[in-house]
């Protein structure tokens, strides 16, 4: 989601491959990802502008995690996140609908979690200004441009950050 449409294309086309732990599958999924982590790292050693990328999905999920108390694998907090983090992409205008849907559809296709029910969002919100990324007073958050082209951005307000966690959490959403 982060930086390679073909790959992301690539993961839908044989998720039930990966599942069913077909080697050349398994081997395609972990050289392609370490691919991209490689090239994000690479370009930036020092974490001053991309490799922030590569928190696409921890913002919301170190919270869920922490609320959870560490009863989720880290793994499916992100996944959480990541559904968080492609309906805030998608309420501002930069996925379409059928993206995000389909951002999540993956996520669930390897057996991931997009929703948290047993949390309140309000808690979400309030650790995830906690958190160590914070930057400043604001939380820094990483949304997708397009799918496969990810951004750093520190303009989400507390509402906007209320509603992806009600999203997340299951709730009706009032705007």
């Amino acid at each position: 989601l982060i930086q390679d449409p073909a790959y992301y294309s690539w993961l839908t086309e044989h998720y039930q491959e990966v599942m069913d732990k077909q080697y050349e599958a398994l081997l395609t999924m972990v050289e392609g990802s370490c691919r991209i982590k490689r090239h994000v790292v690479e370009e930036d050693p020092t974490e001053q502008g991309i490799r922030a990328w590569l928190n696409f999905g921890h913002t919301i999920g170190h919270s869920v995690e922490k609320l959870k108390d560490f009863t989720l694998c880290h793994g499916e907090c992100v996944a959480i996140g990541c559904a968080a983090a492609a309906w805030m992409s998608w309420k501002r205008g930069l996925i379409s609908e059928k993206e995000k849907e389909a951002a999540e559809q993956l996520l669930l296709d390897y057996q991931l979690p997009v929703s948290v029910k047993e949390l309140k969002p309000e808690d979400i919100v309030k650790t995830t200004k906690l958190d160590k990324k914070m930057d400043a007073g604001k939380v820094k958050f990483v949304l997708l441009k397009k799918i496969g082209e990810a951004f750093v951005t520190r303009d989400v307000e507390d509402e906007e950050l209320l509603r992806a966690s009600q999203y997340v959490c299951g709730e009706e959403i009032h705007e």
